[in-house]
């Protein structure tokens, strides 16, 4: 840097006229001042003016060295032009004249001088002021651009941790890698989804962590380190969304995934950074491969419903209470006369064609299934478009869906030829009950007449057998033949006895004399007598003389102490009858050991296949269940027939 006159700043002299180093300086302009004068001396005859040679070096002396080598100078100018030039040169002492130059000499001199102390302490200062305002602007460059770097650190720093906040709050799993492939960013999904160490993986090499993981294709092909994507985009390869499997055997852990890399290159076009995006896809393949299972299925379903007596459908009970058949299969459209497509909206048009009597019971039947969601068997009349009546049996098991809706899977039968050879079966099995029935009161009215007539008869004849010998002498033969007879006496009266019990079983008079309710509490009575069993009785209803209900029931009652007399071993009975719903409801219950429900359904309980049989012969059913505080209880419903109309 230079000052306005083109001299060094650096050589600049200080304020105040003197130089950094004076004594060269006033060596110099001793010198100079001893050199001019030399020169004036050898050019005496050629040059007039006494001090013109002086002139240049005190003013020169001036200019470098300041206001004291120059008045050093400038004396010893004097001096020399005083004392050896101007007497040398008119060869007399001095006079006023002489005097007047030499102080015009030193004034002059000194004015340069002073002059030129001046001017360089104007220089200086203006020096010094540009110095001052160079050193103030750049200090204020450097603290603007201290201010800057401290803003641009600031900014880097926050957007550092705003991109940090940023990634961590992505469901997606990222990676940063550098050139050296050492993780430079891992967000937390990443880690969450794949055990990925996270930021204790930052400066790690990446090689040594991809180590404890396996990668396949999603069919299980193996897929080598170097063609993973994130490999390939490490290579300057964009990789675009990939779908892969993935486990690591240390963590116990495995899932499904997608990754996209893509390199990173600076404007020079080197790749300085590797990004990869995964995305944790676990649970959408599972339910893809669900779905496909599930579609397998249903072919497979929708194959084996093609085969089949039967419809297979699907039921679907919405909150609202409305049903609508989503699947059916193709035999639905001849079983229900309706297309499937109208069922899939609304199963409305296919309830109405229900038989009024068994609407009621089918929608009662069909909401408990949703509320319980165990399996669900029901038969009921339907009226078939050009079939007409029809008995059909739906057997279905429900489960929740997440919209509150509860769907059935079920299968669907035409049971009309099943039902009406079950009705032919139970009219058979009515007739011959009923044959049944006469004929044990012709043999009890046999007995009875016949046979008690006889016997009674014969006791006669043995009672006056017996009057006669005992008219005879006592001898040891009269003695015996008494003994004979009143054995046999007392044996035809036991016989009579047996017959009239038998005939009581077969057919009791009490039954078609008093009705139901009275023919039970004898039994009862006799049943305490035999088995030492109390009962209790609530008769709250009762079957005219002669009605095929109340000879059933009877049955029904007799066969149910038969079982608490061979297999409850119980200590009480419970025996009730009562009207409900134009029909009678007779309910035997014990506390003895129980039975198991599944026994029912054997074919060794001859005696509760004979209830059912008589039960189902008149349109009604027997239900053998446990009871609440132990023991069984048998409830047997029978119709009652309706009166009819008065005309």
């Amino acid at each position: 840097m230079t000052d306005h006159a083109g001299w060094p700043a650096a050589q600049a002299p200080p304020p105040g006229g003197r130089t950094a180093r004076p004594a060269v300086v006033y060596a110099l302009t001793l010198a100079g001042v001893l050199a001019a004068f030399g020169l004036r001396v050898a050019l005496a005859g050629i040059l007039e003016q006494v001090f013109l040679l002086f002139y240049p070096v005190v003013a020169l002396a001036a200019l470098i060295g300041g206001r004291g080598p120059a008045l050093a100078g400038t004396g010893l100018a004097t001096v020399l032009a005083g004392g050896w030039i101007m007497p040398g040169r008119e060869g007399h002492p001095l006079d006023a004249q002489d005097y007047l130059g030499l102080a015009v000499f030193m004034a002059v001199n000194g004015g340069v001088a002073e002059a030129i102390v001046r001017y360089r302490a104007t220089r200086q200062r203006l020096a010094a002021l540009e110095r001052e305002a160079a050193v103030a602007e750049a200090r204020s460059r450097l603290e603007a651009a201290e201010a800057g770097q401290r803003r641009s650190d600031a900014a880097a720093s926050l957007s550092r941790a705003q991109l940090e906040a940023v990634v961590n709050a992505m469901s997606d799993g990222v990676i940063v890698v550098d050139r050296e492939r050492r993780p430079v960013l891992v967000n937390e999904a990443l880690t969450r989804f794949t055990g990925f160490p996270g930021q204790a993986a930052v400066g790690e090499d990446l090689e040594r962590v991809r180590a404890h993981y396996r990668v396949t294709t999603l069919d299980g092909r193996d897929v080598a380190l170097e063609q993973w994507p994130m490999s390939r985009a490490m290579h300057g390869e964009s990789v675009p969304q990939t779908e892969l499997r993935a486990r690591r055997d240390d963590l116990g852990r495995q899932w499904v995934f997608s990754f996209a890399c893509e390199p990173v290159r600076d404007a020079a076009g080197r790749q300085v950074l590797t990004v990869g995006v995964a995305r944790d896809i676990s649970g959408r393949v599972a339910a893809e491969e669900a779905a496909a299972r599930q579609r397998a299925l249903q072919d497979q379903l929708a194959a084996m419903a093609l085969s089949v007596p039967g419809a297979v459908f699907s039921l679907r009970r919405r909150p609202d209470g409305r049903l609508a058949m989503p699947f059916v299969s193709p035999s639905m459209d001849e079983l229900s006369g309706l297309p499937a497509a109208v069922l899939a909206e609304d199963l409305a048009p296919a309830l109405a064609r229900i038989h009024p009597e068994d609407q009621a019971r089918v929608a009662a039947a069909v909401a408990a299934a949703a509320s319980s969601l165990v399996p669900s068997r029901e038969e009921f009349r339907y009226l078939h478009a050009t079939k007409g009546p029809r008995w059909l049996e739906a057997r279905m098991v429900g489960r929740p869906e997440p919209d509150g809706s509860v769907l059935f899977h079920g299968f669907l039968s035409d049971v009309t030829e099943r039902r009406e050879a079950q009705e032919a079966v139970r009219a058979l099995a009515a007739r011959v009950q009923a044959a049944r029935e006469e004929e044990a009161t012709r043999i009890a009215r046999d007995l009875h007449d016949d046979l008690g007539q006889t016997l009674t008869a014969l006791q006669l004849e043995l009672r006056w057998i017996e009057e006669r010998v005992e008219r005879l002498p006592a001898t040891d033969q009269t003695g015996q033949l008494v003994d004979r007879v009143v054995a046999a006496a007392e044996l035809a009266a036991a016989t009579l006895t047996t017959v009239q019990r038998l005939s009581q079983e077969l057919h009791p008079a009490v039954l078609d004399h008093l009705g139901l309710a009275a023919a039970i509490r004898q039994e009862l009575r006799r049943f305490e007598q035999r088995s030492q069993v109390e009962t209790g009785t609530a008769l709250d209803a009762d079957a005219p003389p002669g009605d095929p209900a109340g000879k059933a029931l009877y049955r029904i009652f007799l066969e149910a102490l038969t079982n608490v007399a061979r297999h409850a071993q119980a200590l009480h009975v419970e025996v009730r009858l009562r009207a409900e719903a134009d029909a009678l409801v007779l309910t035997v219950a014990d506390d003895g050991r129980g039975f198991p429900p599944e026994a029912s359904a054997s074919p060794a309980s001859l005696g509760l296949l004979g209830m059912q049989e008589r039960a189902h012969a008149l349109g009604g059913q027997v239900r053998v269940a446990p009871g609440e505080r132990g023991g069984t209880v048998v409830t047997a419903v029978i119709p009652r027939p309706r009166p009819s109309p008065t005309p």
